[in-house]
């Protein structure tokens, strides 16, 4: 056994590896972050782990609070979309006023 304090444990190599790589990226001592993570579990009784299933109780939000979410995001989504097709409503008519001023400078230009 090492030293009292000393983490030692059977993990899958290319988890640990992988682990280990994102803590140093984050610039993190993966020790650390794993007695973190431990001491969240400790204090959360294990709850941590467990996820409820869609539509249980304890939901962080409730269906009604995601309905009125989605119905805003909709209702973004058409105005933008409107906003898309007034946008290119505007840009044909300018192109056609265009094409006209374009012709009529071409027939005073040949005269």
């Amino acid at each position: 056994m090492g030293r009292p304090g000393s983490f030692s444990a059977n993990f899958d190599p290319t988890l640990l590896d992988s682990f280990r790589d994102l803590c140093k990226r984050q610039g993190k001592q993966y020790t650390k972050v794993l007695e973190h993570l431990a001491r969240e579990y400790l204090e959360a009784d294990g709850q941590i782990l467990s996820v409820p299933p869609p539509g249980a109780a304890g939901r962080s939000g409730s269906d009604e609070t995601d309905s009125k979410v989605l119905k805003q995001v909709l209702q973004r989504l058409e105005q933008l979309e409107s906003n898309d097709q007034e946008t290119e409503d505007a840009i044909r008519v300018l192109f056609d006023r265009l094409i006209v001023l374009e012709k009529d400078f071409q027939s005073k230009s040949k005269v």
